[in-house]
């Protein structure tokens, strides 16, 4: 990394093609090599128009370059790590819901849509953990999301239900006018938890995409994983069932199960960040006995 006029830049191995600028004052530049400008072509139309036009300057203005930063890596290795970035993130956004809704947004305006299903997928599952402290991060997310994607984005739909379902699904009427008036003055949101009141939600992490966008006819990753994640779950319980209950036999139950896990691997690989823990595990297992 080097500094020039107080800017950061960060290198790109290769023949630099293109150089994007991001963050208030244009902070952080990143270099663009072939090899990066294939990925963003292939992921980004926002990106794929930029470059058809030659601009060799592309400015980002409005996000933060650990949002683009976190969006390069996803592009190399498609896995999502909240955590990890949570790290990153300061006041504008101090809890991880608001650094996924973030992603959400930076993707939304790259026309990236592959990236914002898996951030949908994420703020999804963390849904059905939400404690009141949860509602508090995902209220102080509420503004952003509204003013920086479309009308019709599904992340706000995901919001709005993750709210309703964990405040006022059960309250009466009249508490559920006192409970929105402290809410965020954000009227799309406040109108939308209105709306919900007395229909039926399904829980947001049983089918994640009904918040997904399929614009390019892809088939959704939800519609396969349910059978095969069922199977790889039985099959890990039993495993785990049988290793607890016989813990010096843990060589020869690996030699039984052997052949499952080598499958099952090669399944997890193929779901990548879908079951990044369990592919870990795995892997290591594999690794160590094969």
């Amino acid at each position: 990394m080097s500094k020039s006029n107080s800017k950061q830049t960060i290198a790109v191995n290769g023949e630099q093609l293109y150089t994007i600028y991001v963050g208030k004052a244009f902070s952080e530049c990143f270099s663009v090599d072939k090899d990066l400008e294939t990925l963003l072509r292939a992921a980004s139309p926002f990106f794929a128009a930029k470059f058809h036009e030659q601009k060799r300057l592309i400015k980002l203005p409005t996000f933060d370059p650990q949002d683009f930063r976190s969006y390069k890596d996803w592009l190399h290795t498609r896995r999502a790590s909240p955590h990890r970035q949570a790290d990153f993130i300061e006041s504008r956004c101090e809890n991880e819901w608001g650094h996924i809704c973030q992603a959400y947004v930076l993707g939304e305006r790259l026309q990236d849509y592959s990236y914002c299903n898996v951030m949908v997928d994420v703020l999804a599952k963390k849904s059905s953990t939400a404690s009141d402290q949860s509602v508090k991060d995902i209220l102080a997310c509420v503004e952003n999301v509204f003013t920086r994607t479309a009308r019709t984005s599904p992340i706000r739909n995901l919001l709005i239900d993750t709210v309703y379902s964990r405040i006022f699904s059960t309250l009466p009427d009249a508490e559920c006018m006192t409970r929105l008036e402290a809410l965020p003055m954000v009227p799309q949101f406040t109108a939308g938890l209105f709306m919900r009141k007395g229909k039926s939600i399904k829980p947001q992490w049983s089918d994640p995409c009904q918040y997904h966008r399929h614009d390019r006819g892809e088939p959704c990753f939800a519609d396969t994983e349910p059978s095969i994640w069922k199977d790889m779950r039985a099959m890990f319980h039993d495993w785990c069932s049988f290793i607890c209950t016989n813990a010096k036999g843990i060589s020869d139950s690996y030699q039984a199960f052997r052949p499952c896990v080598s499958s099952t691997y090669t399944v997890l690989k193929k779901l990548g960040t879908k079951c990044t823990a369990a592919f870990s595990w795995c892997r290591a297992l594999v690794k160590a006995h094969l």
